[in-house]
């Protein structure tokens, strides 16, 4: 999956929607704006986005830079 959808760091979050039978991508990127200190944090990114996809509405933010360790491969 993380390749289907082009992850490159962990965490690096997706938020999917079914739209008929596939799903789409409605959010990716970071799970909010402090990956340091949660007491620091000012937006929640993915919390919004579910707030607004729940609400029937797009997430008014659909992607933002997913900060943390870049995901490594092995080669088979």
């Amino acid at each position: 999956m993380a390749k289907m959808y082009g992850a490159t760091r962990t965490p690096h979050l997706y938020v999917l929607t079914r739209k008929g039978s596939d799903f789409v991508v409605s959010y990716i990127g970071a799970i909010d704006d402090n990956s340091e200190d949660p007491k620091l944090v000012k937006t929640k990114y993915v919390e919004n986005a579910m707030t607004e996809i729940l609400a029937g509405k797009s997430p008014s933010t659909t992607s933002t830079k997913a900060i943390g360790c870049t995901i490594k491969w092995k080669r088979a």
